[in-house]
């Protein structure tokens, strides 16, 4: 029907967004967080379909580019259209007796789309190139926007520009204290978070507190 479609785990998702004929689309399809988190489809940045759970781990089955996969694979449903470049990559640590760790998936940096697509500078939310009363004014409005895709939470360029920093799918607190470093370094002072319902203790406070209860301990 044109849309673009995930498949995962043998069920057939529609995402219900149309396939741009005779334009270059950027496709990455990647389970980030393991068995638990499922698997997100990105189209140009954007999560356009999630599935939650695993697969069959112990498929012996080879891999196919542009065309049906399973029982005869290759054989049918061929892709019409040009494929530009590919690229397989694998996340987390190996099972291997000592393990190698591979690292964690992160949108800004994995997704190359999403990296090329920003424009660097450190708290810009809306991405006009500077970080401004503008990028504070639209964090604040995107306070707690939470970016479900059919259901799980996913961080993509929609995400960032309601202020998720940490492409987490949520803007929160540790996107608060990212943004608030980044105005710190450009020399902006630091974010009121007042402006966001809720106040956040001072370094030294926290400090206070951890003396006291260490102490309260002690003595019982």
């Amino acid at each position: 029907n044109g849309n673009w479609v995930l498949r995962y785990a043998g069920v057939s998702t529609d995402v219900g967004t149309a396939v741009e004929f005779g334009q270059w689309s950027h496709v990455m399809v990647v389970r980030p967080f393991g068995v638990a988190n499922g698997v997100r489809m990105y189209v140009d940045g954007v999560v356009v379909a999630a599935a939650s759970g695993g697969y069959n781990g112990g498929d012996v089955a080879n891999l196919v580019v542009g065309s049906n996969t399973g029982t005869e694979e290759g054989t049918i449903n061929f892709y019409q259209g040009v494929i530009d470049e590919l690229q397989l990559f694998v996340l987390g640590a190996s099972i291997e007796e000592e393990p190698t760790n591979y690292g964690f998936f992160s949108p800004g940096t994995d997704n190359d789309f999403i990296a090329l697509s920003l424009t660097g500078v450190a708290g810009d939310v809306n991405q006009d190139g500077a970080l401004t009363q503008a990028d504070v004014n639209q964090f604040v409005d995107g306070w707690l926007h939470e970016n479900l895709v059919n259901g799980l939470r996913s961080g993509d360029l929609i995400s960032y520009s309601h202020g998720d920093l940490d492409f987490n799918g949520l803007t929160d607190l540790d996107d608060a204290f990212l943004l608030s470093d980044a105005m710190q370094a450009a020399g902006l002072g630091t974010l009121n978070f007042s402006l966001l319902g809720t106040t956040v203790p001072e370094p030294s406070a926290l400090w206070i507190g951890t003396i006291i209860g260490a102490m309260l301990l002690r003595r019982r």
